[in-house]
């Protein structure tokens, strides 16, 4: 009898909901993640950007991204007149370039400018740099609940970072996050990026938001909006030259 009541013990145990609802290590929820955001070769996508500043119009700005997964970003603006034809190259988290077409000329992007908003947005270049956050930072699982894990990150010693602080929401049936919180050294939230709307592969290996909000509490929680337009583009093969400081200068002229 002490036997079958010990074995049934174990079972109880083995069933309890917090064990069968035990979620994996922080650290392999993030990493499975970024695995999940860079499942391509190359992938393009055309942006429209707007800042919905109460009581007045909201003026457009368009622009294509390529990008790959695990190195650069190359960002061709193409409206309004005034910056059609300014390029971005993205070579890591510390190398980023511009192409002005008013002087014909490629710049490196200093880093205190780098997390300065374009365009009056809340989007800043830092923004746009390398999504990888496991090499970065120290993660700990804040909490659980049926639908998100709510990660916590702060950056690891002699890591250089825009943000010392991050707070991610990952949705559980993604694997994919949908919230950010950017915060200070100490520890004020000051923005909050939403990835919304998100469309899938039909075999579900890589989604893409349709929809990014950028809400910055430090200015009356003004809203920037970027919304994907036409199609996303999977795969085309692109070389590594045009990813380089060379081709972007050629490309532009």
């Amino acid at each position: 009898m002490k036997q079958l009541l010990l074995v049934l013990s174990v079972v109880m145990i083995l069933l309890a909901p917090g064990v069968a609802s035990a979620a994996p290590s922080p650290l392999k929820i993030l990493q499975k993640m970024e695995r999940k955001m860079n499942a391509f070769k190359d992938l393009t996508l055309k942006w429209t950007l707007r800042v919905r500043h109460p009581g007045k119009k909201h003026s457009a700005v368009r622009f294509t991204v390529i990008t790959r997964p695990k190195g650069q970003r190359l960002v061709r603006y193409t409206y309004p007149g005034d910056i059609k034809g300014m390029h971005v190259l993205v070579q890591s988290r510390d190398e980023m370039y511009i192409y002005l077409p008013a002087f014909r000329k490629v710049r490196r992007i200093a880093g205190h400018i780098r997390n300065q908003g374009f365009q009056g947005s809340g989007f800043t270049y830092d923004d746009m740099a390398i999504a990888q956050w496991a090499v970065y930072y120290n993660v700990r699982l804040l909490k659980q609940t049926k639908k998100h894990w709510y990660l916590s990150l702060k950056v690891k010693p002699g890591k250089t970072v825009a943000w010392p602080q991050q707070m991610l929401r990952i949705r559980k049936d993604l694997g994919l996050m949908d919230e950010i919180h950017y915060i200070n050294r100490r520890g004020r939230k000051i923005k909050t990026q939403r990835f919304l709307r998100y469309k899938c592969k039909s075999d579900n290996s890589h989604c893409n938001p349709k929809l990014i909000q950028m809400v910055e509490h430090t200015r009356g929680n003004l809203v920037s909006e970027m919304k994907l337009k036409g199609k996303i583009r999977y795969n085309k093969g692109y070389s590594d030259r045009i990813f380089s400081v060379r081709y972007l200068l050629r490309s532009a002229n």
